[in-house]
């Protein structure tokens, strides 16, 4: 939710008898998140080196400003670094191992409501490319509204 760095992968079907196929995957960052139709198996995921939100495209900080997918690398909402290749791998210092985590943590991935609100099946933000330090701007990226019933079990 609003400051929880993490994918969800989304399913559907288009009827109670068919079968579940992927549909799409949410990135979120901090307060902000977009849905980006992706059936892909493994979906890519780039984690900022800053504010350690979750990307769909890495960042270099190369490139010009009105290039579609420039990241100027730093503290912007779309500006976190998130180059790593195969020469530098870059691992984040703060995941911790599943034995590490506390049920607070826990609860507070179960216990978020993903279907409560249509919003949250699309993106949260402002449409523009927020290069600075505005946001959220989860919508600049958002290419896909996931058609999930809303419920709020």
């Amino acid at each position: 939710g609003d400051d929880w760095e993490h994918i969800t992968i989304n399913f559907a079907r288009t009827s109670p008898n068919d079968a579940w196929v992927q549909d799409s995957v949410t990135w979120f960052q901090h307060s902000g998140w977009y849905t980006r139709q992706n059936m892909a198996t493994n979906p890519d995921v780039y984690v900022g080196k800053i504010a350690h939100g979750s990307y769909d495209d890495w960042c270099d900080g190369v490139g010009f400003v009105w290039d579609y997918d420039y990241c100027a690398g730093g503290c912007g909402y779309w500006d976190d670094f998130r180059n790593d290749n195969e020469n530098s791998r870059w691992m984040p210092h703060n995941i911790k191992h599943v034995s590490e985590v506390t049920d607070d943590q826990v609860n507070r991935v179960n216990t978020y409501k993903y279907f409560d609100d249509p919003e949250k099946n699309k993106c949260a933000g402002d449409d523009s490319r927020c290069i600075g330090l505005d946001g959220p701007c989860g919508c600049w990226r958002n290419n896909h509204e996931f058609t999930a019933d809303v419920c709020d079990v």
